[in-house]
């Protein structure tokens, strides 16, 4: 991921990916979701996007059963990177 992303352009990324893995999810698609998800909640971490980090992770736990060993320890990684901020 780039370093240099702008408030603005990380926000809209944010938003790409959010919404994507939402349409994932009602497609039935939720590892494909949870990944895109896992993208957002990078976005947001990076870009301290704190409401968006709050959605990403009440939306993760909602679907928390279906993510991968990867996915999860993924998402542990990115929530600590957050606590260290």
């Amino acid at each position: 991921m780039a370093s240099n992303i702008t408030h603005i352009h990380g926000t809209q990324l944010f938003h790409f990916w959010f919404e994507k893995s939402k349409i994932s999810f009602k497609k039935n698609r939720r590892q494909t979701g949870i990944d895109e998800l896992l993208h957002a909640l990078q976005f947001a971490r990076k870009i301290k996007y704190y409401s968006g980090f709050e959605k990403s992770v009440s939306l993760f736990w909602k679907y928390i059963d279906h993510a991968s060993s990867t996915q999860r320890m993924e998402y542990q990684n990115i929530f600590e990177g957050a606590v260290d901020l």
